[in-house]
């Protein structure tokens, strides 16, 4: 099915729905390229901006969120960790000097596998090495950046006995993607505005705006590699 196929089929959708008596506030999605391409409609440019709302066509008075599910998220930004190398042309991710890379979790992963009693036993070779299918498996990449795998991150650096520093920004990317992951795993409903979840959500939010902005304002070198402990060079 086409973007333009689902866009007359959802507002259609939400007109029989306000002629029933209901009112359509919300609507979530995976992460299907028709999906993506059908929230490209609403959205000229960053959706951010318009805080993911849209005009409801239907009720000119109200307006319609419109976002991507938690897994599609958590598995863009597994992605993005798999493809950072510090043999990689393209991509290297830094965070305040200090580089996140898919080696970090392939050497946790290996140090975790010669432990008599596993830390992350959920951890394999379909994690670290996943192959198309794979990649798609939200269970997968929810494994790579939870709390189990931050406290495999964490005792895998204190293992180094003081040369683990190139993990650091590892293990703080860890710490807010797996408050991420428990948040909306978290089957209780958040009634509340004072709910501390949400702050939990804002302050993760934060740590990647906060990212976002160093990267807008930072002038790399070319090319910009990391050296061989992991730290920016």
């Amino acid at each position: 099915m086409t973007a333009p196929e689902l866009y007359g089929i959802f507002w259609k959708a939400v007109a029989m729905l306000f002629d029933l008596g209901f009112t359509v506030n919300y609507a979530c999605m995976d992460g299907g390229s028709s999906n993506r391409s059908f929230l490209g409609m609403h959205f000229e440019n960053d959706a951010r901006k318009k805080h993911y709302m849209v005009d409801n066509i239907v009720q000119e008075d109200r307006k319609i969120a419109m976002i991507m599910d938690a897994s599609h998220s958590v598995k863009k930004i597994r992605n993005g960790c798999l493809a950072s190398s510090s043999s990689a042309v393209k991509k290297n991710l830094c965070v305040n000097g200090n580089y996140i890379l898919w080696s970090h979790w392939h050497d946790a992963y290996v140090w975790d596998q010669s432990q008599s009693l596993q830390i992350h036993r959920k951890l394999s070779l379909k994690h670290i090495q996943p192959d198309i299918a794979e990649k798609m498996r939200n269970h997968l990449a929810e494994e790579c950046l939870n709390k189990d795998m931050l406290h495999l991150m964490q005792e895998y650096q204190s293992s180094l006995s003081g040369k683990g520093t190139h993990l650091t920004g590892t293990i703080k990317f860890l710490t807010h993607t797996s408050k991420f992951i428990e948040v909306f795993r978290d089957k209780r409903e958040i009634l509340l505005s004072s709910d501390k979840r949400l702050s939990t959500l804002q302050s993760v939010l934060q740590y990647f705006l906060d990212w976002e902005n160093e990267v807008k304002s930072c002038d790399l070198p070319a090319p910009c590699k990391p050296s061989t402990d992991g730290n920016a060079g």
